[in-house]
């Protein structure tokens, strides 16, 4: 089971109508979900603007669905063009910058838009290792120009970032959401509106102080962590509601 097994079935649960994917890339899993109206938003698509028109043209008339393209940051498609938002978000994959911060002003920006039955991924929430979790300030340029002269040791080329203080945060501050993470596919946090399991209560500051030991002591607490055949219990209560 992989990422996409996972948003698939969980769009299918909340017969999603709107479908927002931060983080496109190559389109990999955005282009698979099937829905009446997913938006792509990221800085750098790795497929052409001729790709999208065809895309969207061939869509609209085999099936009358919507695929709308943003090439730009999360940060500007939420300052300017949350009118595509007014009917609701049902289902978001935020699988951008792996930061704390833009994973944190990912998730509050979206939650702004989510229907009452919708549903948040996070991907990367569950390093495997040191490097992995290599924190960077702005850009992942950062971590690969430190990896190219030998300074991050056990660097493999996978790089999730400190996604996981976000997991933590958002579970130490949120009352009326729950948020537990699948491990799987280097950690699939799974956000619904409910009540928190296993309150955390770190403040900012000391969220910001955590290094990845932390994170392997304590693993299961702050990620809430889930064997995968849980999202079967999940499903049943996504398709109840």
């Amino acid at each position: 089971m992989n990422r996409f097994n996972v948003i698939k079935q969980v769009a299918d649960a909340v017969k999603c109508k709107t479908y927002m994917e931060i983080g496109v890339k190559s389109g990999e899993i955005f282009f698979q979900v099937k829905c009446p109206l997913k938006i792509a938003v990221d800085p750098c698509f790795n497929f052409s603007a001729w790709q999208r028109f065809k895309r969207r043209f061939i869509l609209r008339l085999l099936t009358g669905n919507r695929e709308l393209f943003f090439e730009k940051t999360s940060d500007d498609f939420f300052a300017n063009h949350s009118k595509e938002l007014s009917g609701g978000i049902d289902l978001a994959f935020i699988d951008g910058l792996h930061t704390h911060a833009q994973v944190m002003r990912d998730v509050q920006n979206t939650m702004k838009y989510l229907n009452p039955h919708g549903v948040i991924i996070l991907h990367d929430c569950s390093p495997l290792n040191e490097a992995g979790a290599w924190p960077v300030k702005n850009l992942i340029g950062e971590v690969l120009e430190l990896a190219a002269k030998g300074k991050i040791n056990g660097w493999n080329g996978t790089w999730n970032g400190d996604v996981w203080k976000a997991v933590v945060q958002l579970r130490s501050e949120l009352k009326d959401y729950n948020l537990f993470t699948l491990d799987l596919d280097w950690g699939l946090g799974i956000l619904t509106r409910g009540k928190m399991e296993k309150n955390l209560s770190f403040n900012p500051a000391e969220i910001e102080r955590m290094t990845y030991s932390d994170l392997e002591k304590q693993r299961e607490l702050f990620l809430n962590l889930k064997h995968p055949a849980y999202l079967g219990e999940f499903l049943k209560q996504l398709t109840v509601q």
